[in-house]
């Protein structure tokens, strides 16, 4: 699965691809703590793309986003799909993240 990450001024954008599982949480880990090293502390998930995400995903973003608010942070996610939309809402991501149909409309609720 691919996974990049691009910066637009204060705001870290994450691109997942096919899944986030247990297969490669620790590479979403990776890609997550290099802007982060760097003093970012906004970030966009973006799962435009993204069909499955596994309780290992789901436990990486909710320990990601701690990080992100212990040190003055936020996640927010664009993108998802009805599968991913229906995980986030059985979890109750949906009441806990801000989510926003598009990329760009997620990066522009941080100015």
């Amino acid at each position: 699965m691919p996974m990049a990450t691009e910066t637009y001024g204060d705001v870290a954008v994450a691109r997942l691809e096919d899944e986030l599982s247990c297969e490669n949480v620790l590479r979403f880990e990776a890609i997550l703590d290099q802007p982060m090293g760097e003093g970012i502390r906004n970030y966009v998930i973006d799962m435009e793309k993204t069909e499955y995400l596994d309780n290992a995903g789901l436990e990486a973003i909710s320990d990601f986003s701690e990080r992100l608010e212990e040190s003055g942070g936020q996640l927010k996610f664009s993108g998802l799909g009805p599968g991913c939309r229906k995980i986030f809402e059985l979890t109750r991501f949906d009441r806990r993240f801000d989510v926003f149909d598009s990329l760009i409309d997620a990066v522009r609720s941080f100015q």
